[in-house]
């Protein structure tokens, strides 16, 4: 029997026995979202909000890019720049994470290579928003104009790291069984420590 329901809510189905006898019941219960919908029904917005997200992150990236290089080219630094990448991995990793939403409410389940690199641009937006901190930090156009060799140094370094164990994570996740819960956990710990 296909119950359609007149809106979304919660519904209970229950058994009533009458005639307070022993009965043995067989059967299966099984419910299906409207239109064929596989996203629980509060994540239903969710590929849109993600996409309106990752747009509207594409169009500060061009309008930045473009007041960067034609009206304020003169002041423009290297931390305008990293800013504007940290802006444009940003956008990346809301557009693809919009992309996993849209399939898993057409399939009901995604590929692994889509998490991957869903993943990967994560770690390397996290890694530049440190970047960007980090100079200041150090106190780079706060204290003083330039950082010292050994600062820059420390700064390449603390870049490199993350980004090395961003590009780990992604490959040893590539097999075809994806994943495993104790990988991500003991990387998810490797990330923590290093920040």
């Amino acid at each position: 029997h296909v119950i359609c329901a007149a809106a979304s809510d919660r519904y209970f189905i229950g058994v009533l026995n009458a005639r307070f006898e022993k009965m043995m019941l067989e059967g299966s219960v099984s419910y299906e979202n409207p239109n064929g919908q596989n996203l629980p029904l509060q994540l239903v917005h969710m590929p849109t909000t993600l996409a309106l997200a990752s747009m509207a992150f594409v169009l500060l990236v061009q309008i930045a890019a473009l007041l960067l290089s034609t009206v304020w080219f003169r002041e423009a630094t290297m931390l305008h720049a990293l800013l504007v990448v940290c802006i444009a991995l940003k956008a990346l990793e809301t557009a693809f994470k919009g992309s996993i939403f849209i399939v898993l409410a057409r399939q009901g389940e995604s590929e692994v290579w889509r998490f991957q690199v869903w993943q990967l641009l994560s770690r390397l937006h996290e890694t530049a928003e440190i970047m960007v901190l980090l100079p200041f930090a150090l106190g780079w156009r706060l204290l003083r104009p330039r950082l010292s060799v050994q600062e820059q140094r420390f700064i390449g370094v603390a870049a490199g790291l993350p980004v090395t164990l961003a590009l780990l994570q992604a490959w040893s996740g590539l097999g075809a069984d994806g994943p495993s819960p104790q990988g991500i956990a003991s990387f998810n710990l490797v990330f923590f420590v290093v920040k």
